[in-house]
């Protein structure tokens, strides 16, 4: 799969729909060792490219704290049902053929959703974004 690059200097922030939704699960140590035991990323920012052709089939772009180039992923707690994902520097993925197809045709990428400890949450609707996606590397 190619390479894509990330440039990237936002907050998100994720209101769980009740406590106990998962934040356990962000919250959990062992989660946390799987992670540094298998090499998984700890947080991820999820995107995707909506496909006008194919609706049903968008391409995926998941950046981890692993995937930093310069800077990193950071998450904060605010509360039992509130957290704050922050993302800021360059970031190295790879993305599907048909994703670079997708983002030469012009269409942007937009944010699905956030993980922690391999723990997905995805937002009811996406939400667009600031950050720079390139097929070249970014400085």
């Amino acid at each position: 799969m190619p390479n894509i690059f990330i440039k990237a200097d936002c907050e998100i922030e994720v209101e769980l729909p009740e406590v106990g939704w998962t934040s356990g699960e962000w919250k959990s140590q062992e989660n946390e060792r799987i992670c540094d035991d298998y090499g998984h990323p700890k947080c991820t920012i999820n995107f995707r490219i909506e496909n006008p052709n194919e609706p049903i089939c968008p391409a995926l772009i998941f950046v981890g704290d692993n995937d930093a180039m310069d800077g990193g992923i950071s998450v904060e707690a605010l509360s039992e049902t509130k957290y704050k994902f922050t993302i800021k520097g360059v970031f190295k993925s790879k993305i599907h053929k048909d994703g670079v197809a997708l983002l030469n045709s012009g269409q942007k990428p937009v944010l699905e959703g956030v993980s922690r400890f391999r723990h997905d949450y995805n937002f009811d609707e996406p939400r667009a974004t600031d950050c720079e996606f390139s097929l070249k590397k970014l400085k």
